[in-house]
């Protein structure tokens, strides 16, 4: 509001970027604890991306494991690419083809071509769904210990059938901005407990 403040840091936390999914399911829009079903037993998130795939392991809202896996959404668009790059004449973009692949009607234009390909959006995306699925379960080989699934980021939406698939009972977080909304419940509850806003 036109005001400039000066702050003395005194303490940093870093958090992972899949804890914001997890606080925006455990802590109410005020900060305040919403569910404490959430809190209890282990929590698995999976924040797969565009390019990248997060993985987090929580016991008791404590971060207990967490690996990168190199393969997001943008995999989808590259497989096609690859498969039908030669066949089509006029050049196709990588951001071409992710447009394509995200929308609602699956007809790629190049050029003057059209083409449908939306049985081969269905195959790219298992396959990549897949080969995540694969790298989970190769360092997490009993995915049936923990009391919560939680995926999220743009590939809960996109993968959202696959995913169910595989764990009937996961929650599916689409909205891109639970994370920060997350971060901002974590950070009120935080300045309520440190005394800097009023509870």
């Amino acid at each position: 509001n036109g005001e400039s403040f000066v702050r003395t840091v005194e303490d940093i936390k870093v958090l992972h970027q899949p804890s914001g999914l997890l606080f925006d399911l455990h802590l109410d829009q005020d900060g305040y604890v919403r569910d404490e079903a959430i809190v209890r037993g282990k929590t698995l998130v999976v924040d797969i991306g565009e390019g990248t795939t997060d993985v987090s392991v929580f016991h008791d809202l404590r971060k207990v494991l967490g690996f990168r896996i190199t393969i997001g959404i943008s995999d989808v668009s590259r497989r096609i690419l690859e498969q039908i790059g030669n066949d089509i004449k006029a050049p196709i973009t990588l951001a071409d083809m992710q447009r394509t692949v995200r929308s609602h009607d699956k007809t790629l234009v190049a050029g003057r071509e059209q083409v449908d390909i939306t049985s081969l959006v269905t195959l790219a995306s298992q396959s990549v769904i897949d080969r995540i699925f694969a790298q989970i379960q190769s360092r997490i080989p009993d995915r049936h210990e923990f009391s919560h699934i939680v995926f999220g980021g743009g590939g809960a939406g996109f993968f959202s059938t696959p995913l169910l698939d595989w764990e009937k009972d996961a929650v599916i977080v689409p909205d891109q901005t639970a994370i920060a909304r997350g971060f901002r419940k974590y950070g009120l509850a935080v300045a309520r407990r440190e005394g800097l806003i009023e509870s």
